[in-house]
């Protein structure tokens, strides 16, 4: 087999091939084919596998990251709604009929923090 003679190169592409040696190995179809699906499913280059597996660069698992973020993310609203309800809900009982009454906004809270000594009533409830 002939090799082919030396093309002259730029002196950028030299310095760029001196800085960034190329490396060439030989592996079973079945690691290519297991890499080569990594490499696909993950959107990742064939340096960004190598430099994972020597740690030199954080694990990139963006898909894994997006799929437990999006199904994730209405149950843990719910739940985290709910825990945020428990804990900063502000109620106050009726002193006529015992149920709750809920403060939502900002005003009735502060009318709340004001006049907590006086007595509350639901608007509705019978004399």
């Amino acid at each position: 087999m002939k090799r082919k003679a030396n093309k002259s190169k730029p002196p950028s592409r030299v310095r760029y091939e001196q800085t960034h040696p190329t490396i060439s190995m030989r592996v079973s179809r079945e690691l290519f084919d297991r890499l080569n699906a990594v490499r696909i499913s993950e959107g990742k280059s064939w340096a960004d596998i190598w430099k994972e597996a020597l740690k030199v660069q954080q694990r990139t698992a963006n898909r894994a990251y997006n799929r437990g973020f999006n199904d994730g993310l209405p149950h843990g609203r719910e739940e985290g709604e709910a825990a945020a309800r428990a804990k900063y809900l502000v109620k106050y009982q009726c002193h006529r009929c015992g149920g709750w009454i809920k403060l939502s906004s900002d005003q009735e809270k502060r009318a709340a923090r004001q006049h907590m000594e006086q007595v509350w009533v639901h608007s509705r409830c019978p004399q």
